[in-house]
């Protein structure tokens, strides 16, 4: 980690150039990186696939509450003919979709976003 020169460096014969020189690698390596074709696409990767399963599982929460909020009397309404109402079985499907959605980024971040960080981590290694 790069420090600003002290009468230490300066009496050991570090330049400040010197001091400075691997914040400037470190800033240059992570710009490399930064512009990899690989690490742009694991970045877009990430970012919509994350994006996409938050947006439907907001949906999916925010529209229970909805039917909750406006359509009370549908989700009481009797589920087979049993004492267990529509609220339920819906509330549990609510919960179930989410652990599904979740088992879903996970396979794919293992698949197909795992993969490509591997190849990044080969090509740039002091990462």
């Amino acid at each position: 980690m790069s420090h600003p020169p002290t009468s230490d460096d300066a009496a050991a014969g570090i330049s400040a150039q010197d001091a400075a020189a691997p914040a400037l690698a470190g800033a240059a390596r992570l710009q490399a990186i930064a512009a990899h074709p690989d690490f742009q696409r694991l970045a877009r990767g990430r970012a919509r696939l994350s994006g996409v399963l938050t947006a439907v599982l907001l949906a999916i929460y925010f529209g229970f509450l909805l039917v909750l909020a406006l359509l009370p009397g549908w989700l009481a309404r009797p589920w087979g003919g049993g004492p267990l109402s529509w609220g339920i079985p819906v509330a549990v499907a609510v919960i179930v979709v989410a652990f599904l959605l979740t088992a879903f980024y996970v396979r794919h971040a293992n698949h197909v976003l795992d993969p490509i960080n591997r190849r990044l981590l080969e090509e740039f290694p002091e990462w």
